[in-house]
């Protein structure tokens, strides 16, 4: 979104205006706006599944978060999906 004015204080009461404007198209079509997220969560294995994939991890010299982030893009893209 590009937001053009003579002033900070006219960008801002722009932007402003087109957040109004997005709650109310979530709000009339029944949608939860979008989040930012902050790009960690808990990932719970099991522990068996932890270990393979912790030696997996190594045996590629990655660590298992650079691992499950592989694993996960590789997913994504296996379903035609990418990350926006």
């Amino acid at each position: 979104m590009i937001f053009e004015a003579e002033s900070a204080r006219e960008v801002e009461a722009a932007f402003q205006g087109a957040v109004d404007d997005y709650l109310a198209f979530c709000e009339e079509r029944g949608r939860e706006p979008d989040r930012p997220y902050s790009g960690r969560f808990n990932l719970r294995l099991e522990p068996t599944l932890h270990r393979a994939a912790h030696l997996a991890a190594a045996e590629a010299d990655d660590n298992l978060n650079g691992f499950i982030t592989y694993a996960v893009q590789n997913e994504l893209e296996r379903r035609g999906m990418t990350p926006e």
